[in-house]
């Protein structure tokens, strides 16, 4: 959050001196203020698409332990690949989430477990 008050204040920043701008320096400010400006939205769109994805991986939780009680092979076999997807993109994110990008990633990726298919309890 507190990279987020940063670029909120660089924006507002850089929108002042374009406000009370020299010449030259208009368009090197209305540029940089557009790109701050895209940078805040990127963060924000990628955190709430992260988190939906965790509710999705929480759901897909619930399914396997629902399904485990009365699964045919067809139906592990998909349930087996589809858990396989969830596993993998989940290490993705936690891939990045311990790279530079971490700001735009939420740390509850590092706290979900993989799915198994095995007893949970």
């Amino acid at each position: 959050m507190i990279i987020f008050g940063v670029l909120i204040g660089l924006l507002i920043l850089f929108l002042c001196l374009w406000y009370f701008h020299n010449p030259d320096w208009g368009f090197g400010i209305l540029v940089t203020s557009a790109f701050i400006l895209f940078l805040l939205l990127i963060m924000v769109a990628n955190h709430f698409i992260v988190k939906g994805e965790l509710e999705g991986f929480e759901q897909i939780r619930i399914t396997i332990n629902e399904s485990r009680k009365t699964m045919t092979e067809i139906e592990r076999a998909a349930i087996v690949l589809k858990m396989a997807e969830k596993n993998s993109r989940l290490r993705q994110l936690q891939y990045w989430n311990s790279t530079i990008f971490d700001i735009y990633i939420p740390d509850e990726v590092d706290k979900t477990p993989f799915l198994a298919l095995k007893d949970e309890r």
